[in-house]
């Protein structure tokens, strides 16, 4: 049997203008899905506000369809959060924050979501159950945090950083491996292999 692992087509994310130098911190994500509602409320409520006591100039950008009715009711300019709803194309909302996090506090599988926040230039600070989930060359453009002062910490010493900083440590991913192209090579040599036995067999 043959796994196709997951890839990413990465190059659409790649930030054409400048990094943002403005301490947006954002989460992407179906916004109904369970572990996201869970890991928006316990970021919003656990981590943002020690974030904000230091930063207060820090915003929370929460952006993924359908948001559940305790994911709307974050939604909160004063206190530094906005909660965008639908929308037609993620990469601005990407493109426009300093900082991508993935804090779910259950996680199955590679989340995509950090893999195109580093393609669109941002680090990423994430979970235990979202960092062992995510392929190892990609493990130095994200920072783990284990406990909401240690996402706080993190979330911290990046935003003092500068944009071209931040998008150095994004661009220590080596996404090319990740891309469709690289994934799907085991699939392009079992057709390959396919084709020459039925050959032969002809």
């Amino acid at each position: 049997m043959t796994v196709i692992p997951n890839g990413i087509d990465f190059a659409p994310l790649a930030p054409a203008g400048a990094p943002e130098e403005r301490p947006q911190i954002v989460f992407c994500g179906v916004m109904n899905y369970t572990p996201n509602v869970d890991a928006a409320l316990w970021f919003s409520r656990d981590v943002l506000p020690a974030i904000r006591a230091r930063r207060p100039d820090a915003r929370l950008v929460l952006v993924g369809s359908d948001p559940a009715p305790a994911v709307r009711r974050l939604h909160a300019p004063d206190r530094g959060i906005e909660v965008t709803g639908t929308v037609d194309d993620v990469r601005p909302y990407l493109w426009r924050s300093a900082v991508a996090v993935a804090p779910l506090l259950t996680a199955r599988g590679l989340q995509n979501k950090v893999l195109e926040a580093l393609a669109a230039g941002l680090p990423a600070v994430v979970s235990e159950p979202v960092f062992d989930g995510l392929p190892a060359s990609v493990h130095r453009a994200c920072r783990l945090a284990p406990s909401a002062d240690a996402f706080a910490d993190e979330v911290l010493s990046l935003l003092a950083l500068t944009g071209i900083e931040r998008r150095t440590i994004a661009a220590s991913a080596n996404l090319e491996q990740l891309s469709w192209e690289s994934q799907l090579q085991p699939l392009y040599r079992l057709l390959e292999d396919t084709r020459v036995s039925n050959a032969i067999a002809v």
